[in-house]
């Protein structure tokens, strides 16, 4: 990704990057569906802060999608269910619900979110997919 955002700015400050027709060729090369252009840090940072309260969390979606058995049997197929455990004993963990443990343990390591939306994807099989990924998927 990194090598998309490297792009676009060369070619911003190249001048080149008059409209969004000039980015189709490098996002199709480095396999962008989409990209919001901001101005600055502060246009970022609100463009997070909005996507943060629409909830785009993929692993949210999948675990309201599976249900919290099905995401459960993914992390023991993944050999990862004693760690869940650990994590569901914690005393900050006891008063949440099993869908909440379940979110936070999928942040709780490095790159386990990636490895899990993979597996939970997996899990969810043809025809189950949430309607707010499936829109997305529509619009690409």
């Amino acid at each position: 990704m990194q090598w998309f955002r490297d792009a676009v700015i060369d070619e911003a400050v190249r001048g080149v990057l008059a409209s969004a027709s000039s980015l189709r060729p490098i996002a199709r090369e480095a396999g962008v569906a989409t990209a919001i252009l901001v101005e600055g840090v502060s246009d970022q940072a609100a463009v997070e802060t909005l996507a943060a309260r629409r909830d785009p969390d993929l692993e949210a979606e999948l675990i309201r999608a599976l249900g919290a058995d099905e995401v459960e049997r993914a992390i023991e197929a993944e050999g990862d269910l004693r760690a869940l455990r650990s994590l569901q004993r914690q005393p900050a963990q006891r008063g949440r619900t099993r869908e909440q443990q379940l979110h936070r343990f999928m942040g709780s390591i490095g790159g386990r979110k990636a490895r899990y939306a993979s597996a939970l994807i997996t899990a969810l099989g043809p025809g189950r997919i949430p309607p707010p990924l499936d829109r997305l998927m529509d619009s690409i």
